[in-house]
């Protein structure tokens, strides 16, 4: 009887794993940092597509231009108008850095 008792204990489903608040803001970290990184990589990308002739209605072309313009829109309508130059992707540089550091100090304070 006791053999048998035992051998339905070693049937029960292990312990599911434990996550700690450590490893959540790691987590959570790391996932801001890896976003803000692919923007500024596709405001570059928007960068130096606009110094070349491209087709705009490419799938790669667009869809840069679907991720960065909300953003590069947003400081666009902060700076006065400039000509030709667009200071906007300057901007949203630093402002994306300083969103990283921030929430990254943040984070490191929990």
């Amino acid at each position: 009887m006791e053999c048998i008792e035992q051998s339905h204990k070693s049937l029960k489903s292990p312990t599911s794993p434990k996550f700690y608040p450590k490893q959540i803001m790691d987590f959570v970290a790391f996932l801001i940092t890896n976003i803000i990184r692919i923007l500024k990589y596709a405001i570059l990308a928007r960068v130096l597509l606009s110094w070349v002739q491209v087709n705009p209605h490419g799938r790669i072309v667009s869809g840069i231009h679907d991720i960065t313009e909300p953003i590069l829109k947003f400081f666009r309508n902060l700076l006065p108008r400039t000509g030709m130059m667009d200071f906007s992707p300057i901007l949203a540089f630093l402002a994306l850095d300083f969103l990283q550091m921030g929430i990254i100090q943040i984070l490191a304070t929990l």
